[in-house]
């Protein structure tokens, strides 16, 4: 399999909520040949990144962030890894995605990584969520 992204615009549609919706199945395959695979459907917020940095680092839904940020987040609610995988899998998508500027691809993994833990928590305790995809 081809490493990288299967689509080259992330096939979305904003809802009523204002977030993201998956039109269509959508998958990465990482550096190793493993496939990870987001269903349509999948609802999500874009890169949770402060309002403050919009201006400084990207907006949410910036094409520039959004495929890492959806997959992040989907490996965050559904996926049987660690914390410290979807982190790293996270930094590797952004390096091949390469739209960002590598000093704010430092920050937005350090920010994730220092910071995301009370969502993994959140997420974990909602065992269910695993059992939805998995």
């Amino acid at each position: 399999m081809k490493y990288g992204f299967s689509h080259e615009n992330l096939p979305v549609a904003i809802t009523a909520k204002g977030t993201l919706i998956l039109t269509e199945n959508f998958h990465y395959v990482d550096k190793r040949g493993v496939k990870h695979e987001v269903y349509k459907g999948f609802e999500f917020d874009g890169a949770s990144i402060n309002k403050f940095f919009w201006r400084l680092i990207t907006h949410p839904f910036s094409s520039k962030i959004v495929r890492p940020a959806m997959l992040h987040d989907f490996g965050y609610r559904f996926e049987k890894r660690t914390k410290e995988k979807e982190d790293s899998m996270f930094k590797e998508m952004m390096e091949f995605e390469n739209r960002l500027p590598v000093w704010k691809q430092k920050a937005i993994y350090q920010a994730v990584h220092k910071f995301g833990q009370s969502s993994w928590d959140k997420n974990r305790a909602n065992d269910k969520n695993l059992a939805t995809y998995n």
